[in-house]
């Protein structure tokens, strides 16, 4: 079907059921008038099921019928079959025959694609040059009716398109407008976490910091202790005011150099070997699936830093049809029962891992773990992607060592 089809569905079908109770009326004016001549019955009673099928089945439904080519000869052919006998009668069947086509026409524009209303209107063109041939005191008539049966026709085309980009248009502010709730929803997560979180995490460095300098003086056997409670409430607040910089953050280009940048800084917290290789596509992506992502991208390197024990890490981003985010390491890698059944992570303990699935089934994506070749585990993430420049820019392998 047509441009806007799909969405102008719901929209036309007032005005088509009203247009197709106007042709049920003409087609019963018109047996009358023509005093319920046989020939005119039978064309009348041929015409009935076009206007039927659009006035109780309009929607989904009718599409393969009205785009049919069997449909336009057999709604068009009885339109000119009335118009000739209208004509032949004279009288009140004429104008009533002649109301029947210009409706028709308007309808078979609302209703049917580029190329069977192509065909419909080619058909009434040719159909009333051949009548009249028969009758050349009609031909001024004739080009007057064709002319505006061919304008209704187009009207009705444009009428539908126009509906359909205006339920584009309003699908898409629905979804600005949601898109813009999440920004604020993260705003208003960002005060509270400030306020509470992240001082309360704050607080505990300071006190952290303080004790382990008391301790040092004192060379205390407990300042090394000290010094690691130092350096874990660090990271705390460290991770604290990451998320709410990501929080706070919106689209800001290149989403695979947003995760470079991210895995870089991980990097130089943890000091762990990491080989970065960025390529593909160019991948834009709004604020909610950057936060997802990032997110995402996180808790895989944190849950390498926490379980792993690994020596090198390897993060491979590559952008096209599917955002694919790889995280291999060489650490101790899952027990076997878990890369055999990925199905029941929570049950077995590892809640990171869950939270990663849960977030990719949140904007469609999977993920996959599996041992890697060299020891250790590989988690790759599959993402959709949101929205691409198309732009092919191969980045070149950067080799990092914090």
């Amino acid at each position: 079907m047509g441009e806007g089809k799909v969405f102008a569905e719901a929209a036309l079908a007032p005005t088509v059921r009203v247009l197709s109770d106007i042709r049920l009326v003409l087609l019963l004016l018109v047996a009358v008038v023509c005093s319920f001549d046989w020939v005119v019955v039978l064309t009348v009673a041929c015409a009935v099921p076009c206007s039927c099928v659009l006035l109780f089945r309009w929607g989904r439904a009718t599409r393969r019928i009205v785009g049919s080519l069997h449909f336009v000869a057999w709604d068009g052919g009885a339109a000119l079959i009335l118009l000739a006998f209208g004509f032949a009668y004279g009288g009140a069947a004429a104008p009533l025959s002649l109301g029947y086509l210009q409706v028709s026409a308007l309808l078979m524009g609302m209703v049917a694609g580029d190329r069977v209303l192509a065909v419909w209107c080619a058909l009434v063109t040719v159909s009333a040059f051949e009548l009249v041939q028969f009758s050349p005191s009609l031909s001024a008539m004739m080009i007057v009716t064709v002319g505006a049966a061919l304008t209704l026709a187009w009207l009705g085309r444009r009428q539908t398109q126009q509906v359909g980009r205006v339920e584009v248009l309003a699908a898409d502010a629905v979804e600005a407008r949601s898109r813009q709730s999440a920004a604020e929803e993260r705003l208003v997560l960002a005060r509270d976490l400030h306020d509470t979180v992240a001082k309360s995490a704050a607080g505990v460095r300071m006190l952290a910091e303080a004790l382990s300098a008391d301790l040092r003086r004192q060379e205390s056997e407990y300042a090394r202790d000290a010094s690691d409670l130092f350096d874990a409430a660090d990271a705390l607040s460290a991770e604290a005011r990451s998320v709410l910089d990501e929080l706070r953050s919106g689209p800001a280009g290149d989403l695979r150099e947003q995760l470079r940048e991210d895995a870089e800084t991980w990097a130089s917290r943890v000091g762990t070997d990491v080989s970065l290789d960025v390529s593909g596509e160019e991948m834009v992506a709004d604020a909610e699936l950057k936060w997802q992502v990032q997110r995402i991208l996180g808790e895989l390197l944190a849950n390498v830093e926490k379980h792993a024990k690994a020596t090198a890490v390897s993060v491979r981003i590559e952008g096209g049809h599917m955002l694919q985010l790889t995280v291999e390491d060489n650490g101790v890698g899952l027990p076997r029962r878990i890369l055999e059944d990925q199905s029941n992570l929570r049950g077995s303990g590892h809640y990171g891992l869950c939270g990663v699935r849960e977030r990719l089934a949140a904007i469609g994506g999977q993920l996959t773990l599996a041992a890697s070749p060299g020891g250790g585990t590989r988690a790759m993430a599959q993402i959709p992607r949101a929205t691409s420049s198309n732009k092919k820019n191969s980045l070149t392998t950067a080799r990092m060592t914090a």
